[in-house]
């Protein structure tokens, strides 16, 4: 690229007359620096290496500018933001003081489609081929890579509507692999199940023997087991006495925003069975997550108020940046807790909160 700073191009870049690039920077950052300053015209554009000596003055040496930056992932779409400050200090002949500056940039979360040879690479699904047609097509590549979803299918399936069942998969696979899940189990009471509508997947559903290292069964048994042992999850009615789970379900927006940050933030802020923090009284904290004894900020979401069940975790997931809600309107935000979540939205929350 042909970069121009205060209206001049740099004639002289490596000793090269003309060439007309730019400062190459830590991260790449082009046009960084003014482009009278004699670093900008000693850099070598192939090796990047710089020239101790200056033509113009050949007795003077180099003097090196400084950087200070850093990276940040972008929570909403998974892109690499880079930023910092820049002080060049004249040399040689040239009179004036230093330069300094900012610089940010931004690069975007790709997947190649083919490789050098134009073969084609990569996960492809008919219903989500790239980020045009499909809007989850960022956090479905890296859920197929990840193992959440088969990537050997033809389709996704981002916009069936997702079941209770299959939200447990996903996120205990977002936590933990088979064969850690499969330890988990075995060591916390075996194939025993704690829900009445959820049979065991391992010895035809009888309890006792050991937990296969994969699933055997289409119950999904040892990912909605694994939530309740890890006390993400107390089922779907209260004061059930049968304890049920309704893993044929859909999930709800509110659902899924509980079930999320228990799972996200269980390690720093423990619940138990019963509703109350481990180690606490129950103060009016809803599920018993430590984070909601502390003041909550004021209600982000129009349709979600301090007094709404799911309050603490919505409140929680926008401040992650997991959820920006359904009517992102300045003055009127709206979260939609009631409304089901297709596979391609879950995803999205899912790849938000545990991989980017």
């Amino acid at each position: 690229m042909t970069c121009t700073n205060n209206g001049v191009t740099p004639s002289i870049v490596g000793g090269i007359a003309n060439a007309g690039f730019a400062y190459p920077g830590l991260y790449d950052q082009r046009c960084a620096t003014d482009a009278y300053d004699a670093f900008l015209a000693f850099r070598n554009p192939i090796t990047g290496q710089l020239v101790t000596t200056i033509p113009d003055a050949a007795s003077n040496p180099m003097i090196a500018p400084s950087l200070r930056g850093g990276a940040s992932t972008d929570p909403n779409n998974g892109s690499l933001w880079n930023f910092g400050l820049y002080a060049t200090r004249r040399f040689g002949n040239i009179n004036g003081t230093g330069q300094q500056g900012s610089y940010v940039s931004n690069y975007d979360l790709q997947f190649a489609t083919t490789d050098a040879h134009n073969n084609p690479i990569g996960v492809q699904f008919a219903d989500c081929l790239n980020v045009a047609t499909c809007g989850a097509y960022l956090p479905v590549q890296i859920a197929a890579n990840q193992g959440l979803i088969s990537s050997t299918t033809a389709t996704a399936g981002v916009n069936n509507a997702v079941l209770r069942g299959q939200m447990a998969k996903l996120v205990m696979l977002s936590l933990m692999d088979e064969k850690a899940i499969q330890a988990y189990l075995q060591s916390t009471g075996g194939c025993t199940t704690n829900f009445a509508d959820v049979a065991s997947d391992c010895n035809g559903g009888v309890s006792g023997g050991t937990v296969p290292a994969g699933p055997s069964g289409t119950s999904n048994w040892r990912y909605i087991e694994s939530m309740w042992r890890k006390h993400i999850t107390t089922g779907c009615f209260a004061n059930d006495v049968l304890r049920n789970f309704c893993p044929l379900d859909p999930l709800t927006r509110g659902q899924m925003a509980v079930f999320l940050i228990r799972a996200k933030m269980n390690n720093v802020y423990p619940t138990v069975l019963n509703g109350c923090p481990q180690g606490g009284a129950c103060v009016g904290v809803a599920g018993g997550d430590g984070f909601g004894l502390s003041v909550p900020s004021a209600p982000v979401f129009t349709d979600v108020p301090s007094t709404h069940p799911y309050f603490l975790y919505i409140q929680k997931l926008y401040e992650l940046r997991i959820t920006n809600g359904v009517n992102p309107v300045p003055g009127v935000p709206a979260y939609g807790d009631t409304q089901n979540l297709t596979l391609g939205q879950l995803l999205t929350f899912v790849v938000r909160a545990f991989f980017y």
